[in-house]
C-alpha cells in the first residue's frame, strides 16, 4: 500500500465514523478531569559540546543532561448517559503511540492496550477516544532507566504497552473516584483560524550539513524520496534558488464547558504546549497535535542542539513560527471566552 492509498483509506474511514457518530448522537453528561501517568519521555540526550542526539546513549562520558521537560499529565473528559452510566472517555496523552515503531502493519500501538484495560475495568462497551498531545520531542522509550523498567515489567509479566495501559487506567480510576456526573448545561463552541507562520530560518551550518547528507543519499541511489527532496529544498532555499514562503496552517479551538481543546497540525515540541496551557484562561486546556498535515516544530534550544526533529529538512516552521503559533492559539481561546 502506498502512502496515498493509506491516506485515502484512513480518511474514508474517519469520514464514515464522523457521519455515523453525528447521525446516532445522544444526550450525554460531560465532565472533565485530570491525572498523571508516566508514558512519554524526552527523547534527546545532550552532550558537553551542546550537541543533541535523538535516542542518544547516556553512558557516554560526555553526557550532560536530557534535552527537555517531560509531561506526564493525563487530560480526561468523561461522558455518562442520562441514567448515570459511564459511556465514554476522551484521553489526551503527550506521547506518540510508537512503542513498536518499525512494524509493517496497521496498529494503534499502546492505545489498543489502553482500550482493552479500560473496558476490562469499566465495561466492555466503553468508548475510548485517545488523542496525542504535543509531543514532538517525546517518546515512550526510556533514555535512562530502560534496563530497570524492563526488569520490573518482566517481574509483572507485562509488555511495555501493557505497562502503559495499566498506568493510564490507574489514572482514570483515580479521577473517576472523585468525579461524578453533574447534569448541568454545558457550553459548546468551536472556532478556527487560518495562519501564515514564518518559515524556518536556515543557518550556514545546517545548509552545509544538508548538502553533505544529500550527496550521501544520492550516492546510495536515492535521489527522489522525501529525504533527498527535503535536503535539496534546504540547500536551494539557503542559496537563494528557492523561495521560502509563509507556511499555511490551520488551528482549531473547541470549548466544552470550562475545558478548551486546541489543535495544530505539527509534531509540536512540548514547550509550546506548556506556554499555551500556562497562559490559557480555561480551567483546563488540551493541546492536540497532528490534526492536519505538517512536520516537526522545534524550540530554539532544540534547534541549537540539532539532531532529527530539529533539522530544517523536517521543520518547515521553526522557533519564530512556534512563538506565533502560541500567540495565535491563545488569541483564539480568548476569542471563544469573549463570547460567553
Amino acid at each position: 500500500m502506498t502512502a496515498d492509498e493509506c491516506e485515502s483509506l484512513v480518511a474514508t474511514q474517519i469520514v464514515d465514523a464522523v457521519i455515523e457518530a453525528w447521525s446516532s448522537r445522544q444526550n450525554r453528561i460531560l465532565r472533565r478531569a485530570f491525572g498523571h501517568a508516566v508514558v512519554g519521555h524526552n527523547r534527546y540526550a545532550i552532550y558537553a559540546s551542546g550537541e543533541g542526539q535523538m535516542y542518544g546513549k547516556t553512558r557516554r562520558d560526555d553526557f550532560t543532561h536530557i534535552g527537555g521537560y517531560e509531561d506526564h499529565g493525563v487530560d480526561m473528559l468523561f461522558a455518562w448517559d442520562p441514567d448515570g452510566d459511564l459511556t465514554g472517555v476522551l484521553l489526551v496523552l503527550p506521547c506518540p503511540s510508537q512503542v513498536d515503531e518499525h512494524r509493517r502493519e496497521f496498529s494503534a500501538d499502546y492505545w489498543h492496550e489502553v482500550r482493552l484495560e479500560l473496558r476490562h475495568r469499566l465495561g466492555k462497551d466503553l468508548s475510548v477516544l485517545g488523542l496525542c498531545g504535543a509531543a514532538g520531542d517525546q517518546s515512550p522509550h526510556f533514555l535512562l532507566y530502560a534496563e530497570q523498567e524492563q526488569e520490573m515489567r518482566e517481574r509483572r509479566g507485562l509488555s511495555e504497552r501493557q505497562e502503559i495501559a495499566q498506568r493510564v487506567a490507574d489514572a482514570v480510576d483515580r479521577a473517576l473516584a472523585c468525579t461524578s456526573p453533574e447534569d448541568a448545561p454545558c457550553m459548546l463552541q468551536h472556532k478556527w483560524r487560518h495562519l501564515e507562520l514564518s518559515p524556518r530560518q536556515i543557518s550556514q551550518k545546517e545548509r552545509d550539513w544538508s548538502a553533505v547528507a544529500l550527496e550521501e543519499s544520492v550516492g546510495k541511489g536515492d535521489t527522489d524520496s522525501w529525504w533527498p527532496t527535503g535536503l535539496r529544498r534546504v540547500v536551494e532555499t539557503f542559496d537563494g534558488r528557492r523561495e521560502s514562503p509563509p507556511v499555511a496552517t490551520e488551528i482549531h479551538a473547541l470549548r466544552i464547558g470550562d475545558l478548551v481543546l486546541t489543535t495544530n497540525p505539527f509534531e509540536l515540541f512540548l514547550d509550546y504546549a506548556l506556554r499555551i496551557k500556562a497562559r490559557s484562561p480555561a480551567r483546563q486546556t488540551l493541546v492536540v497535535q497532528l490534526a492536519g498535515r505538517n512536520m516537526y516544530l522545534p524550540t530554539a534550544r532544540a534547534v541549537e542542539a540539532g539532531s532529527y526533529g530539529a533539522l530544517p529538512v523536517v521543520t518547515p516552521v521553526g522557533p519564530e513560527g512556534g512563538a506565533e503559533l502560541v500567540e495565535e492559539t491563545l488569541a483564539l481561546i480568548a476569542d471563544i471566552y469573549a463570547d460567553q
